[in-house]
């Protein structure tokens, strides 16, 4: 008597197959070295705000270089000091200035006092939504840099 020859059919997916997961209960225990090795990867994502905090300091130390003048004047002329002066200001949410100081000095007066005229004369775009939410002021600090003119 012959036996029936099986036949196979192909089986052909219409979506791309997807291991299925497992329950917690099925899955292996693994040595702590094993388990690091298989453990995903995973990638640290820097959240939305410290990005929207990052652009905006970055704006404003571009726009205080952009307004930044070195000291005319006799005594600036014939000293042509040099130097960067390291300044704090603080800022309110509607981009106003509250105040303002040397945190570094240039050891330069003129220099200094150029820092400060910078800080005080520019205007301040308001921080973007989201950015240090639970502060109604906020500290900066930026380093100008002064060299005089050839």
């Amino acid at each position: 008597m012959a036996m029936p020859a099986e036949t196979f059919k192909a089986l052909t997916p219409t979506e791309p197959s997807r291991p299925s997961p497992l329950p917690t209960q099925a899955m292996p225990q693994l040595a702590p070295a094993q388990a690091l090795a298989e453990a995903p990867k995973v990638v640290a994502q820097i959240p939305v705000n410290v990005n929207v905090e990052n652009n905006y300091v970055s704006n404003v130390r571009a726009t205080l270089n952009a307004n930044k003048r070195y000291p005319t004047g006799r005594e600036a002329s014939l000293q042509r000091p040099a130097g960067k002066a390291r300044v704090w200001f603080v800022l309110f949410r509607n981009g106003s200035l509250q105040e303002a100081g040397i945190e570094e000095s240039s050891n330069s007066i003129l220099l200094d006092n150029a820092a400060l005229t910078t800080v005080r004369r520019t205007d301040y775009a308001p921080w973007p939504e989201g950015s240090w939410p639970s502060q109604t002021q906020h500290k900066f600090t930026v380093t100008l840099d002064f060299v005089p003119f050839n």
